[in-house]
């Protein structure tokens, strides 16, 4: 039986909402924000009363303990049917809602099904832990299973889910349960609470070999790993920009803002040499770290005994930090990660899309929601060089290393690509969330005379598929034209791929230069 949650029950789950106090248990509420009734399916589940400030950006939130019923909840919503004459069938009326959840956990298993469920019909449900909520245990399986479906010129099922900087994310190994207070009660009950365990276990394995279509997963190594080690009456909370990073959780709610210098560009290049081990050749072994899943706690540690084991002082190495501007980019470049021993050394390059001048604060990105936090929309670029000692090899031939902007176009035109990593990264790793700056309220206005030339350099990396891709993202997130006739937000014509009431000016700034790149390539 699904349990509704219409009348007292309603009401008393929506006055838990509005108290932000997390029910005994799991409840399942639809905000629906059409003129248009619902459809007969989503009845038991909508509320009659609009959303709390605090949870206006969500269409629906499952808030309390997960018990075991809950799988019914979207079998429901999706008005799913296992056994039909032409086999399973589900609606996707709810697809591409956002999913908020506030949950201290429960039962593994229903989490497990339920994310198991979404991934089996490709849902498009996004997951977002908001503002002050929290999300741990069980509810973390369904924080990672958050995706949104496009479908247009191609089908896409991409991995979508975001936290608050002052959200709570937290995850842990299954409990062995015997009951009883976990009392010994004997032999078979031990064995079959072990069974059960490694059964959760093994279900959280599947979740973290899971991939969308892109090849992204949903739930990546990092992950699993701190799942798996941290004890059941422990949590390990995803709450510095490190972790974030490692577990490939999109933050929301920030500016990423950054004073552009020297310290900027080291802050960066340590981030990457902590976060990727394939972007730094490590001459002593496949990586410095102790192993190579280890814990941001740890990964901090063993840089800093890295860094100072590699340093040697009689090679002629240069160890310099340099920032150049110029075409709507800042290049920097860090000289000198010792990871060669004393045959050579490597640089790290940087490139930022910015018109601001070296030495100023400047607003890098702004990071609304998990689309605007995304390599996709917002990226940082990197490249790494080799540099060697003085003396045996011919000056001539590293000429183009003598400054930033030229050091990266030689290895561009050398083959090497560049890589994209989340805006986040400007952050030091140990930073934590909580204490990043928020969102200003005002979008910062273009800079006088910009016309994009930055971003559309960026634009021209990409082939007509991925234009379209993001130009429609931007829609996805921010809202489609909205047809009254059928009670929903449409993306089937032309205009409502280019204009939007929903998008502000920097938004419809940038969809113009993706329009443009696609006239330019003869996409359209």
């Amino acid at each position: 039986m699904i349990r509704p949650t219409v009348g007292p029950l309603l009401a008393a789950a929506w006055l838990t909402l509005c108290a932000a106090v997390p029910a005994t248990a799991a409840d399942l509420i639809i905000f629906h924000k059409y003129d248009t009734p619902p459809p007969d399916h989503l009845e038991p589940f909508v509320s009659q009363y609009k959303p709390a400030e605090a949870y206006a950006e969500c269409d629906m939130v499952l808030t309390g303990e997960i018990e075991g019923h809950e799988l019914e909840y979207f079998h429901a919503i999706y008005d799913y049917t296992p056994d039909g004459p032409y086999g399973s069938s589900y609606s996707d009326y709810v697809n591409n809602s956002v999913l908020c959840l506030d949950s201290t956990g429960g039962d593994f298993d229903t989490a497990l099904e339920i994310a198991g469920f979404l991934a089996r019909i490709g849902a498009g449900l996004e997951t977002r832990v908001i503002d002050g909520d929290t999300c741990t245990s069980a509810c973390s399986i369904l924080f990672f299973a958050g995706a949104w479906l496009e479908e247009g010129e191609t089908v896409l099922w991409a991995k979508h889910r975001s936290i608050a900087a002052t959200a709570k994310l937290g995850v842990h190994a299954p409990r062995i349960d015997l009951g009883d207070g976990d009392r010994f009660t004997g032999a078979a009950a031990v064995n079959g609470a072990y069974s059960h365990a490694i059964r959760n276990a093994a279900g959280i394995f599947t979740m973290s070999q899971r991939r969308d279509t892109q090849g992204d997963l949903f739930m990546n190594t990092y992950l699993f790993q701190r799942t798996l080690e941290t004890p059941p009456r422990g949590m390990y909370y995803i709450d510095t920009v490190g972790d974030a990073l490692l577990a490939d959780v999109a933050v929301t709610g920030i500016d990423i803002r950054a004073r552009l210098d020297e310290d900027l560009i080291e802050a960066i290049c340590d981030n990457v040499f902590m976060l990727d081990d394939g972007m730094f050749d490590w001459a002593f072994g496949p990586t410095w770290k102790r192993h190579p899943l280890a814990s941001m706690p740890m990964i901090w540690e063993d840089f800093q005994k890295a860094v100072a084991a590699a340093w040697i002082d009689d090679a002629d190495f240069s160890y310099d930090i340099q920032l150049e501007q110029g075409d709507g980019h800042i290049y920097g470049v860090a000289r000198g990660y010792r990871t060669g021993g004393p045959y050579s050394a490597q640089d790290c390059l940087v490139r930022l899309d910015t018109y601001a001048d070296i030495g100023d604060v400047d607003l890098l990105a702004r990071q609304r929601d998990a689309h605007e936090a995304s390599t996709a929309m917002n990226a940082i670029q990197v490249m790494i060089g080799t540099q060697f000692p003085s003396g045996g090899y011919d000056p001539a031939d590293y000429a183009f290393q003598s400054t930033p902007r030229r050091y990266w176009q030689g290895l561009l035109d050398r083959d090497v690509e560049p890589r994209a990593y989340p805006m986040l990264i400007a952050y030091p790793m140990t930073s934590f969330l909580a204490d990043l700056p928020g969102v200003d309220a005002e979008p910062t206005a273009q800079p006088e005379g910009d016309t994009g030339s930055g971003i559309m350099d960026a634009l021209a990396e990409f082939d007509c598929d991925q234009l379209w891709l993001r130009r429609n993202f931007i829609f996805h997130v921010n809202g489609y034209c909205f047809d009254s006739e059928l009670g929903k937000q449409v993306f089937g014509n032309d205009e409502c791929h280019t204009k939007s009431p929903d998008l502000d000016d920097e938004q419809q700034h940038l969809v113009s230069l993706i329009r443009e790149m696609e006239d330019l390539k003869g996409c359209r």
